[in-house]
């Protein structure tokens, strides 16, 4: 009883998360800079496109499965501007966890430009 409380508070913690956490430009600028930097960074030779990308099911039931990093990022480009805000907050998510997991600080702060 008290897993499907939490699970349940969870889930509504998160649908708010995603519906007042961050404005629509807020969310739409974020989706920008993460899609770009991976974009550059793939293009550049430097990740991966094959990478797979964990994408979650939004609702928290479970693991959707994964998709390649070039795939994720063909999907923000052609599904961007028709999404509604959570659908784009969703995705925003996605690339965040990405480039966490892609992205190791020390490798990156340490580069010589």
């Amino acid at each position: 009883m008290i897993r499907r409380l939490a699970t349940f508070f969870r889930r509504i913690r998160e649908d708010i998360e995603l519906l007042f956490g961050l404005s629509r430009a807020e969310v739409q600028e974020d989706l920008g800079v993460y899609w770009a930097a991976l974009d550059i960074l793939m293009t550049r030779g430097e990740l991966d496109p094959t990478t797979p990308i964990p994408v979650g099911d939004h609702r928290g039931n479970g693991f959707a499965g994964f998709m390649s990093l070039q795939a994720v990022l063909r999907t923000v480009q052609s599904g961007w501007g028709r999404w509604d805000r959570k659908t784009e907050a969703r995705w925003r998510n996605i690339l965040v966890e990405a480039s966490q997991n892609l992205l190791r600080e020390d490798v990156y702060l340490s580069r010589e430009p």
